[in-house]
């Protein structure tokens, strides 16, 4: 019985050279398994970190499906267009930061009923000085104060309709 006892809590070591490629294949599978989860963890964190810098919601009023449409959003004009995107949604006035040529830049203040967009210097000419100014001064009327986030996908559509149509 001891002896039994001793063989069970010993090295196995495999006998044939089948139970060996076996295990030397199971432990790749596990490494590019390992691999493959650490990369997609990588690819979320990052997504996390870019959909951060690019809105801004200090009044905590977007739910995570408007925050994710926000995201595809941008991701889509980075693509189609070249452009960022950069909301910022503030309590009190809009501080605009410093831009770059190639962003659109959405401010909003609800409380004060304030809007601010802002286009790089070819969009702006692309989608017509017209169009930004019926953005910021006419358009989220009629959504204050209550309906701004439909205010502002119905905006966001309307940028992207804009952008299509210069490409046309």
């Amino acid at each position: 019985m001891l002896e039994l006892k001793k063989q069970m809590m010993g090295k196995r070591h495999s006998k044939t050279p089948a139970m060996q490629l076996f295990r030397v294949l199971a432990m790749i599978g596990i490494f590019i398994g390992v691999g493959v989860l650490f990369w997609k963890n990588f690819e979320h964190s990052l997504t996390h970190i870019e959909s951060k810098q690019n809105l801004w919601d200090q009044t905590q009023t977007l739910s995570s499906a408007q925050k994710q449409a926000i995201h595809n959003f941008s991701k889509r004009i980075k693509r189609k267009y070249g452009l960022e995107l950069n909301i910022k949604i503030t309590q009190k006035k809009t501080i605009v930061p410093k831009l770059d040529g190639k962003t659109i830049f959405i401010g909003l203040c609800p409380p004060r009923h304030e809007a601010t967009i802002i286009f790089p210097p070819l969009a702006k000419k692309a989608v017509g000085n017209n169009f930004v100014i019926h953005l910021q001064n006419t358009h989220f009327k009629r959504y204050w104060p209550d309906n701004w986030p439909e205010g502002l996908g119905k905006a966001l559509g309307l940028i992207e309709k804009q952008l299509s149509a210069v490409g046309q």
